[in-house]
């Protein structure tokens, strides 16, 4: 069995030791360890297809994070993406990488396929899975992520997954103090895209008191201006929202 890997660029680097074992969950001990020293390779004439596990010490005798790796298993990573999931206002991702445990990652995002950027950190939890909710990603959009784990003072980048950002469902969530007060009329929606929205007060007789076009805001929060034109006068009035050929409507008070 011929192993590789890279040399470790922590300035108080001493060696690596590299342990075999014949099941996934072995425990590494100087009773199955086959090699220790600097060097960046080596072939095991007595390997049987086991595991192996790899790590780096430091001169204070500190050890590393554990890489593992076999040759009759899939070839280890360091992440692995899990799951994508879109609530409407934000897309949440979840990676796996069973050596993660404790480690900091940064998140990065490619809107074009060619630069990253980062998005924010997170820290893995316990079992060693990577949550991240992205609330700037917006419906019907491309989006590429990755992950670059932190460890010491080295990033590793693993875990990239490309997702589709489904339309949204136009849906007026709620408005903000109802009865309404005010100058305006603040309300809490979920858009159908990106497109621009128009919203509309009417009162119950179907005229319209006020209309204004939205730019669209995924953060869900809008509000449309109630002051100008004729005056309104207390009572129950519709508030409706128009956008990419859907429409949703409800029912607020009004108290000037």
């Amino acid at each position: 069995m011929a192993l590789h890997w890279l040399p470790s660029r922590v300035a108080d680097f001493a060696e690596f030791r590299l342990y075999r074992g014949g099941s996934i969950n072995f425990l590494p001990s100087p009773s199955n360890l086959i090699f220790a020293g600097r060097d960046t390779g080596l072939v095991d004439r007595a390997g049987l297809g086991g595991f192996y596990k790899l790590a780096a010490v430091d001169v204070h005798g500190n050890i590393g994070r554990f890489a593992m790796v076999s040759p009759t298993s899939p070839t280890a990573t360091l992440a692995s993406f899990v799951s994508s999931d879109w609530t409407g206002s934000s897309a949440s991702l979840v990676w796996y990488g069973a050596g993660l445990t404790g480690l900091r990652a940064n998140v990065y995002r490619s809107d074009d396929g060619t630069s990253w950027n980062v998005l924010g950190q997170v820290t893995a939890d316990e079992e060693g899975f990577v949550r991240f909710s992205d609330a700037t990603a917006l419906p019907r959009h491309r989006y590429s992520y990755k992950l670059g784990i932190l460890d010491e003072d080295t990033e590793q980048f693993a875990g990239i997954t490309t997702i589709e950002i489904p339309g949204g469902h136009l849906a007026i969530r709620s408005v903000v103090g109802n009865p309404v007060r005010g100058d305006a009329i603040h309300f809490v929606a979920s858009l159908a895209g990106t497109s621009t929205a128009r919203a509309r007060v009417l009162d119950l007789a179907g005229r319209v008191v006020r209309e204004q076009n939205l730019q669209a805001d995924l953060s869900g929060q809008l509000s449309l201006p109630l002051s100008g034109g004729e005056r309104l006068r207390p009572g129950v009035y519709l508030l409706e929202v128009q956008q990419a050929g859907e429409r949703a409507v409800t029912r607020f008070v009004y108290l000037r």
